[in-house]
């Protein structure tokens, strides 16, 4: 946990820097606060790294629990197949919005990350595992491309250069409170099941909203 801080960290603090040094606040966050969305889409983002992360710091003692192995390379190279899942997903999101953002995904993508983080822990099986990291991360993409899309469509071409270091800036402070709450979380004595359950209950929570936010583009989509 600590080393993924000591690596997220360095990251927020640079766009913090960059954001008071080098950006014009004031048309930055009128850019943001142009469309009511933004911000939420922005969010959005930052909640799904800092699940992601949040996994990422977990599943290596979840991955012994379940499937015995202990290799740190073996869990590494696990855990590279969400990145796997994460480019197919990204690539078939972009096919999908090539004439129209597909909103549906984003609800999509939502329930298909709290599915993945849901039965992580009920597979001991580690074919089974890589498939649901694929299916994670194929989840991931299907989310962040369409997010991500609407940021620009509702931001002209002069708001999306001030917009871009808020939405830096926003997604970094997501991932640090994300990381840093379980690094106390865990500094605290709360165990593994604990905080396994918590990541649970924070992508049930993250899905809920999304289905609440875009219950049309859900129905219209399937």
């Amino acid at each position: 946990g600590l080393a993924l801080l000591a690596v997220v960290l360095p990251i927020g603090l640079f766009h913090l820097l960059y954001y008071r040094k080098h950006v014009n606040q004031k048309a930055a966050w009128q850019a943001i606060y142009s469309h009511p969305d933004l911000v939420l889409t922005i969010a959005g983002k930052g909640v799904l790294w800092g699940l992601l992360l949040s996994l990422l710091m977990l599943y290596p003692s979840l991955s012994e629990t379940l499937t015995g192995i202990q290799q740190p390379l073996a869990i590494f190279l696990m855990l590279c197949f969400v990145l796997l899942g994460l480019a197919i997903g990204m690539s078939v999101a972009q096919r999908m919005s090539s004439y129209h953002i597909e909103t549906g995904l984003i609800p999509i993508g939502a329930i298909g990350v709290m599915s993945g983080i849901l039965l992580l822990s009920w597979v001991s099986s580690a074919p089974l595992q890589i498939i649901l990291l694929i299916g994670l991360g194929i989840a991931a993409g299907l989310f962040v491309v369409p997010l991500h899309a609407l940021m620009r469509y509702h931001t002209t071409p002069e708001q999306i250069e001030h917009a871009l270091p808020i939405d830096r800036l926003i997604q970094s402070s997501i991932m640090l409170l994300f990381i840093s709450l379980l690094v106390l979380l865990a500094a605290s004595g709360l165990g593994q099941t604990a905080l396994i359950t918590l990541l649970k209950v924070a992508a049930i929570a993250g899905a809920i909203y999304t289905i609440w936010h875009l219950p049309q583009s859900l129905l219209r989509f399937v």
